[in-house]
């Protein structure tokens, strides 16, 4: 993050400058800005930038109609915010298993979960590293038993499906800009994009303590019962900024993946798969899966290689959900991936002779 920044600190510290001369630091011009831009890039009718993207899922599945006491499947490999946004609302995160390719949630694992615990309220397809679920499959399947549908596209800014932006296909798509993210905040913050303008409506309110609007006396007006979860003016300036290089920094680490791909040749190594229609794959994070991933990352970290693990415990084996409907079942491939996945280092600044060592490494540790 150090590297990025020194490519853009003089726009970085001349937008934060802005701010600070305006006087003006929650809401406000810039946050509209950003939020214009972002929608025009998601190619949604609206964005409403938000705190974080937990908030952000939580109060995309509260505006699309999700209620205490239902159910809502999520995928378990995944960070435990995707769950924790359900619970936050009083609805029951149902979890389900993944496919074993391509590590995302699959129509076959909604099924499988469908038979144990019925139809749910809500989906919340992952879009895992950057790898989008199978969103035709998925919104024809919702479209047909009225099952609502919120993106988790926490990790896939920039990410298509068909010619169609990561968080738009959805009734709601939702953003984390975390800073470690392919679009990252210096700071926390977040956002939901859609096409409806109700849910639009609805957001900005919640978004804002329920209030009426942001302006005059209105701000002091609650129709709705909201959180304080709005996103700060620095942060959209920030963003603002960083957006227009986006483009940029996922096309440098779509190389460095495929030259990852090209250049790690042991079989023992498994890889991500993806699907033809996912025609763009932003990647957030570069995952392999090895048997051996303690020797592999311990070999790795001795030859000056940090690596780091996307996730060590699924979901519905934490401690926290212990007790939950679905947390005592088996969900195979997702436990499978759990105990042998290792992220690779990917930042658009990587060099190829940094890549070359990382893979050479991981070859000649499987005697290749």
């Amino acid at each position: 993050m150090k590297l990025q920044y020194s490519e853009i600190q003089y726009e970085i510290e001349s937008a934060i400058k802005d701010v600070l001369m305006s006087g003006q630091y929650i809401l406000g011009d810039t946050v509209d800005k950003f939020e214009r831009s972002f929608a025009k890039y998601c190619g949604t009718k609206y964005c409403i930038g938000t705190n974080n993207g937990t908030m952000a899922l939580a109060i995309a599945l509260l505006v699309v109609g999700v209620n205490a006491g239902d159910k809502v499947f999520v995928p378990t490999n995944s960070f435990i915010a995707t769950a924790n946004a359900v619970r936050m609302i009083g609805a029951i995160p149902i979890f389900c298993d993944v496919d074993p390719s391509t590590w995302v949630i699959s129509l076959q694992s909604i099924q499988d979960t469908i038979k144990q615990f019925g139809y749910p309220k809500a989906i919340i397809p992952v879009h895992l590293f950057g790898i989008m679920a199978n969103m035709t499959v998925i919104m024809n399947w919702a479209l047909q038993h009225n099952v609502l549908v919120i993106e988790d596209a926490c990790q896939a800014h920039g990410s298509f499906w068909n010619g169609k932006p990561a968080g738009s296909i959805g009734d709601a798509g939702c953003f984390s800009f975390y800073p470690t993210k392919s679009l990252g905040a210096y700071g926390e913050a977040g956002a939901i994009v859609t096409n409806s303008k109700e849910i639009y409506k609805q957001a900005i309110s919640l978004r804002n303590n329920g209030a009426l609007s942001n302006n005059g006396m209105e701000k002091y007006i609650h129709p709705l019962f909201g959180y304080n979860a709005r996103i700060s003016q620095i942060q959209a300036a920030i963003l603002s900024v960083k957006l227009r290089y986006l483009d940029k920094w996922i096309y440098t680490k779509k190389k460095i993946v495929d030259l990852y791909k090209s250049m790690i040749l042991t079989p023992k190594i498994k890889m991500q798969d993806y699907y033809i229609e996912n025609n763009k794959i932003s990647y957030h994070i570069f995952a392999i899966y090895s048997g051996d991933r303690s020797a592999l990352m311990k070999n790795l970290f001795q030859h000056g290689i940090q690596c780091s693990i996307h996730y060590p415990v699924p979901i519905h084996q934490q401690e926290c959900y212990r007790g939950w409907p679905s947390t005592e079942q088996r969900l195979s491939y997702a436990e499978q991936l759990a105990q042998g996945i290792l992220s690779l280092p990917l930042y658009p600044e990587m060099r190829i002779d940094q890549v070359v060592h990382v893979a050479q490494c991981i070859n000649k540790f499987y005697g290749v």
